[in-house]
């Protein structure tokens, strides 16, 4: 089983937006999702993999949450994603909040750089970077929550 099918989250992608362009060239752009549950998240899509031709569609992405903030274990938790932010009803960043429980540890190198926990946040699953101390520290079933993490989007699937 590949890395990438053990996390996903099903969206509607409502808007791209460009965010990084040069001469009219668009390298990087964010989108802006619609989950299951009607929370709205922006995600940075800094490889272009969302096409224009995905608006309006419900899609499984694979999403990687880089933490920006000290995890804390919990007793139990509520699992949630939610934006940091926001205007009107639309997150302004691609910050949002976790909470859920580590359903597993997955490593994408030969060392333990890479290696992320699949946190269940109730509407899918977020592959959370995790550094190598927090490694030692957090087991699989271990509740967790993290004020602040950046999402990425790494794949968009039908």
């Amino acid at each position: 089983m590949s890395p990438k099918s053990k996390f996903g989250l099903r969206g509607r992608i409502l808007k791209i937006t460009p965010s990084s362009v040069y001469q009219e060239i668009v390298y990087t752009h964010d989108i802006l999702i619609e989950l299951e549950n009607y929370v709205k998240l922006r995600v940075c899509d800094a490889k272009m993999r969302c096409e224009q031709k995905n608006l309006g569609k419900v899609k499984n992405l694979h999403i990687i949450a880089d933490n920006l903030s000290s995890i804390k274990k919990c007793e139990v938790i509520e699992p949630n994603i939610g934006p940091t932010k926001l205007i009107d009803t639309d997150p302004i960043s691609t910050n949002a909040i976790i909470s859920g429980q580590l359903e597993g540890i997955i490593f994408l190198g030969d060392d333990s750089r890479l290696s992320y926990g699949i946190v269940n946040v109730g509407v899918g699953k977020v592959a959370l970077r995790l550094f190598k101390e927090q490694l030692e520290e957090l087991k699989e079933g271990d509740y967790i929550h993290v004020d602040s993490v950046s999402l990425y989007l790494t794949d968009v699937e039908s």
